[in-house]
């Protein structure tokens, strides 16, 4: 089942201001490793997933 989130739902969950994911998503910045690992607990997939490897 997909679940979508908004920037703000996204960022909420993660503890980030909401314009670090929408400068993530416009390539403004990128998540450190820290940032993927917590992004991968919250959409419940792996790294792999993730950075399609």
């Amino acid at each position: 089942m997909l679940c979508y989130l908004s920037q703000a739902d996204l960022a909420k969950k993660m503890g980030v201001p909401a314009y670090t994911i929408s400068n993530w998503e416009q390539g403004r910045s990128e998540p450190c490793i820290e940032d993927i690992r917590r992004l991968c607990e919250v959409l419940r997939i792996t790294a792999s997933d993730l950075l399609e490897i």
